[in-house]
């Protein structure tokens, strides 16, 4: 799927020299709030992409974390300089998560290795030799085909179905 992880997945990938096809059932790169932070090792990670750096300018730094103990009314603060000798990012960054899925986005559509495939639903999945994984569309079983160039009897009659 074209989600954070899906994304960074095909990314690294696709940096390795492996071809990815990447599927996502939305039209366009989903905007939804699925996390709004980056902690530290995960932009220590992301870091030798230059993808981190590129979070930086689209979110703010927050170096301290409070937490409240909502029962005792208690907080404990985190200063997270402490972090300072383990990582270039002491911090965490405060960034919708899909700031991250565009910047993947647009670098996978660039990439030679990717084809990323928008308004895609899955319906099955096929495991049959010579390839490992062929999965067909419920909007357009055809796209099964296109992808992977190998069209099995049991996917046939899905696209005959859907025609």
């Amino acid at each position: 799927g074209g989600g954070p992880s899906g994304m960074t997945l095909a990314w690294w990938l696709v940096e390795q020299g492996i071809p990815v096809t990447l599927l996502e059932r939305e039209p366009e790169v989903p905007h939804d709030m699925r996390a709004s932070t980056f902690h530290p090792a995960t932009l220590d990670l992301l870091a030798p992409s230059g993808l981190s750096h590129e979070l930086l300018a689209r979110g703010t730094e927050v170096s301290r974390w409070q937490y409240l103990i909502h029962a005792t009314g208690e907080t404990a603060i985190f200063d997270m300089a402490c972090l300072a000798d383990v990582t270039e990012f002491p911090f965490r960054l405060q960034c919708e998560q899909f700031q991250l899925t565009e910047l993947l986005a647009e670098r996978l559509n660039e990439h030679p290795l990717c084809d990323i495939r928008f308004d895609v639903e899955l319906s099955t999945v096929i495991r049959t030799p010579p390839v490992s994984m062929l999965v067909s569309s419920i909007r357009d079983a055809r796209r099964l085909s296109d992808v992977t160039g190998y069209s099995p009897p049991t996917v046939q009659k899905v696209v005959s179905e859907r025609r």
